[in-house]
Order: structure tokens, then C-alpha cells, then sequence
């Protein structure tokens, strides 16, 4: 229910879930590949997620930028939630920049460029 969820201004020990959240969004991870070598298989994806991880670090430390010049970010979380529940994985539902700078991220499709 509605009531069970809130909106609040994201902690700066939150913008790693958010960063992997816009990740998921805005980059969805590839479909896994066909397993023609086991071997191979498992280099790509841990290669994809070590890729992934790299990408969710530097959003998030672009967003901390971000919120030091004025943006803040606020998320749609659990009622309840510590702020550090996001990253201890209760359910971060939704996130937004209100502010001009939203168009400037690297994850905005107008930007041309994702992480």
C-alpha cells in the first residue's frame, strides 16, 4: 500500500543504491550469453559484473558531486527504512534530482553517453 512507502531526501550513504538503481533503469544488464564454454561464460560475467560495480561507483560519486553543488536526490523507499536500508537490501523503489543538472547526467538519454 501507498502508506507503506515514503519519499525522503537520500543520505550520502545512500547514492550507491541509488547510482545501481539508475544502473538498472537507464542500463539494463545484458541478457546472459550462450553458454558455448563454461569457461568463457564465466570470465565474461564476472567481467560484466566487476564492469557494473566500476559503473554504479563513478555514478555515485558524480551524484555526491551532484548534491554538493545543489542537487538533491530523493528516493521512494519502505515506511521506516534507516537510511542506510537501501544499501542493506530493503527495497529502493524510485529516485529523482530535482534539480537543472538532471539533464546533464551521463545516464540522461540526451546526453548521448551512458556509464
Amino acid at each position: 500500500s501507498l502508506q507503506s512507502h515514503q519519499v525522503r531526501i537520500a543520505g550520502e550513504d545512500e547514492l550507491q543504491a541509488v547510482a545501481r538503481l539508475m544502473l538498472d533503469v537507464f542500463a539494463p544488464e545484458s541478457p546472459a550469453a550462450p553458454a558455448l564454454l563454461p569457461f568463457m561464460t564465466s570470465l565474461l560475467e564476472a567481467n560484466q559484473r566487476t564492469a557494473r560495480a566500476a559503473a554504479a561507483g563513478r555514478l555515485a560519486a558524480e551524484l555526491s558531486q551532484r548534491v554538493a553543488v545543489g542537487s538533491t536526490i530523493f528516493i521512494a523507499a519502505e515506511a521506516g527504512v534507516p537510511a542506510d536500508g537501501a544499501e542493506g537490501g530493503l527495497p529502493l523503489l524510485g529516485t529523482v534530482d530535482l534539480s537543472s543538472q538532471e539533464m546533464e547526467l551521463p545516464t540522461h538519454g540526451l546526453t548521448g553517453s551512458l556509464y
